[in-house]
């Protein structure tokens, strides 16, 4: 009789039919047990390094793979000689619809693309071009140089300039040379370098009368748009005299201000915003300042490169401008205080300066100088140096040109930092023409147009061969709208599809460079 059991155990094989043999043998299929459950019975740090080792792999991943496509997509989709020679409304963004054309090579093995270029600029949609301005009196500051001839000049370019950047370039005094005068100059940043003691004060009272520049009279607002301007710009203007007088800049919303060098920034920047638009009394006030309250002697790290363009570049400006000798006199005072900033290894110059201690440092918070800070003084010091006949001003800064002109370049494209203790660019570092990169390929040309356009100048095979870079490296177009924009190079090979505010500013360098080749 069978016993009454409280449950019924049943054992199935794993196929749900027993094998004889193995029955008969004894063995025993084990279940296979559920991916669940098996995780859950692993150890918890087993589990840990488990998920660490899938997560690092997707993270890599995600890295490799933008970047592969990214490289289809430039291959697909890159700019190239024939595919912009279709895409006929580029001239309206860089002057110019056939990019093969204007690249250094062509430019200087074709003697034909003279015409070629003519041709093709004119036949840019009449609503693209401006109407040529009336002639009007103004300043030069050197004789004019006679118009380029493209056939003539660009013919006579040594080919080599272009496809090497390790020319030797001549050198006028040795950097250890600069250095002393350097060290000498600063001692008393009130006298004029290198000439035996004689003060500012002095060397502007010897100055003749003939060798000032011509003073410029401007008539002001004379219609409509010119009036509302110039109301815009008083309305600012009144409200920086109310609540922000001598100081940097006016915080509008609070009616405070703020400092950054403490050396009246909104004023010498206005200075010949005022003198253009004919708004004498305000003028007469700023001029004031400026002779009674503008001083360089304070213990204030500034930025060479900002103090340079804004506060250098504005009295010099308005000194042309005027032919007013307060403002030369600030501006040698000024330029004396920013030599330590070339006492240097290289002759590349510090980022910072200290104006009362007279002592410059990189920034504190990295070793190295910004590309394009360091390449966009000469313009000033150049201006300065003619003036006063101090050598030293240009020669600091033109070997900052010569040390940059033969580092090896990425088809004469610059990263946009260089060390001034090394004086290299920094491996891998960013090619870009925004911020940090962007003026170097202005200064370039301008310096070239400053210096008299001249033949066989490396300012102007740099700036060719950077255009070509620009085409052949930066300029790409969007796959679906084929929208043209400059991207920029991470780690110096990269490209990515980033077109910032600063970038926007080279179509009007190219512009400026092409009045040079299609004229």
């Amino acid at each position: 009789m069978l016993e009454r059991s409280d449950h019924v155990t049943l054992s199935l094989s794993v196929t749900g039919v027993s094998n004889n043999e193995d029955i008969a043998h004894g063995t025993i299929i084990p279940a296979r047990k559920s991916l669940r459950r098996s995780w859950n019975q692993l150890p918890r740090c087993q589990r840990n390094l488990i998920i660490l080792g899938i997560s690092a792999m997707f993270i890599t991943l995600l890295f490799l793979l933008p970047t592969q496509l990214l490289n289809k997509s430039i291959k697909q989709n890159g700019l190239t000689g024939d595919d912009l020679e279709h895409y006929k409304d580029l001239g309206n963004i860089l002057l110019s619809n056939r990019v093969e054309d204007i690249t250094t090579k062509s430019l200087l093995n074709d003697p034909q693309s003279t015409g070629v270029i003519s041709e093709a600029l004119q036949n840019i949609p009449e609503q693209n071009i401006l109407p040529a301005p009336e002639p009007q009196h103004q300043l030069s500051l050197q004789q004019p140089a006679q118009q380029l001839d493209l056939s003539k000049n660009i013919e006579n370019i040594n080919e080599n300039n272009i496809e090497s950047n390790k020319e030797d370039v001549t050198r006028v005094e040795s950097l250890e040379n600069d250095r002393a005068e350097i060290e000498l100059a600063i001692q008393d940043p009130n006298l004029l370098p290198g000439s035996k003691g004689i003060t500012i004060e002095e060397f502007l009272e010897r100055i003749d009368v003939t060798n000032l520049p011509q003073k410029q009279h401007f008539h002001g607002a004379r219609n409509e748009r010119q009036v509302a301007v110039v109301n815009a710009f008083k309305h600012a203007w009144d409200n920086y005299r109310k609540y922000a007088w001598g100081h940097d800049n006016l915080k509008p919303i609070s009616e405070t201000y703020y400092d950054w060098f403490g050396l009246g920034l909104t004023i010498v920047d206005a200075l010949d915003t005022l003198y253009i638009m004919g708004l004498e009394d305000e003028f007469a006030d700023a001029r004031k300042w400026i002779s009674e309250s503008l001083n360089f002697n304070i213990n204030r790290d500034v930025n060479l490169f900002e103090v340079t363009i804004r506060v250098l570049g504005g009295l010099l400006s308005t000194y042309h401008l005027s032919a007013d000798k307060i403002f030369l006199k600030k501006s040698i005072e000024l330029t004396n205080r920013l030599l330590p900033s070339f006492l240097t290894l290289s002759g590349i110059p510090y980022s910072d300066v200290n104006l009362a201690t007279l002592t410059a440092h990189a920034p504190k918070w990295e070793p190295d100088s910004s590309t394009s800070e360091v390449t966009s003084l000469q313009m000033e010091f150049r201006d300065i140096s003619r003036i006063t006949n101090v050598s030293l001003y240009e020669r600091v800064v033109q070997r900052v040109n010569e040390k940059v002109h033969i580092l090896e370049k990425n088809k004469g494209l610059v990263p946009i930092f260089i060390n001034a203790d090394t004086g290299n660019f920094r491996k891998f570092a960013t090619i870009s023409l925004g911020a940090r990169g962007d003026s170097y390929y202005e200064y370039l040309l301008k310096q070239w147009i400053q210096t008299g356009r001249k033949e066989n100048d490396f300012l102007l095979t740099d700036y060719l061969r950077s255009i070509d870079g620009v085409f052949s490296k930066l300029l790409k177009r969007t796959p679906k709208d084929n929208h043209v924009y400059i991207g920029e190079l991470i780690d110096g090979k990269n490209l990515q599809t980033k077109n910032g505010s600063f970038n926007v500013l080279s179509s009007g360098c190219t512009a400026i460079g092409s009045s040079f080749w299609f004229t």
